[in-house]
């Protein structure tokens, strides 16, 4: 694992390490179960779910103690990586099938992670008033096409949030900044950073 992340220019603790392993095996197990997952090796749990969400920190500045909502989280990414990697992050996940959302809470006990899990679809929970223009950062992989993204997750943003949304290479997108990337296995990807002043459709 620390030879794949430092390929990737990004260094990385054996206490990371240690909760990146515990977070594979207990991913692969639960699987079993539930399908969170598609990608089921071990080399390519590491590089195409960690590494791709903790590669956002090479790219964005995500402030000190900043309230991060991660929509549509799935298995838990970005949100959990990055956490792992910036405990200082208050973390809200939130997805709309409860299997997972019970996955994602005993993930966090077992990795002795803080944060919330919400069993909600984005662009509903972000109208309540206790989620509305609450959130510094909102992240989403592989959610939505970039104009659906934007009606689910801005709701969520404070004025000067912004929503980090990760993406492969194949869809047309012509706004907000863009930083292009490949995986160290060839894998393009992209990394989409728009502002809240971006209203929503």
């Amino acid at each position: 694992m620390k030879k794949l992340f430092t390929q990737a220019n990004i260094s990385i603790t054996n206490t990371q390490i240690e909760k990146l392993s515990k977070y594979s095996e207990f991913l692969l197990e639960y699987n079993k179960k539930i399908n969170l997952t598609r990608i089921t090796v071990p080399e390519d749990i590491i590089i195409k779910h960690f590494i791709d969400s903790v590669i956002i920190l090479n790219y964005i500045d995500i402030p000190q103690n900043a309230k991060l909502a991660d929509v549509g989280t799935g298995a838990g990414f970005p949100g959990v990586p990055l956490k792992i990697f910036r405990p200082d992050i208050d973390l809200t996940l939130v997805d709309s099938l409860n299997k997972r959302v019970v996955f994602l809470e005993q993930l966090l006990d077992l990795l002795s992670l803080d944060g919330k899990c919400v069993h909600a679809r984005g662009e509903e929970l972000s109208r309540k008033p206790e989620y509305n223009k609450k959130y510094d950062i909102v992240t989403a992989r592989a959610v939505a096409n970039i104009t659906d993204l934007k009606k689910y997750c801005m709701g969520f943003l404070k004025e000067s949030g912004k929503l980090i949304a990760l993406k492969g290479v194949s869809e047309e997108i012509n706004e907000g900044t863009i930083y292009s990337y490949n995986l160290t296995n060839g894998d393009g990807r992209r990394i989409i950073e728009l502002s809240s002043t971006i209203q929503s459709l």
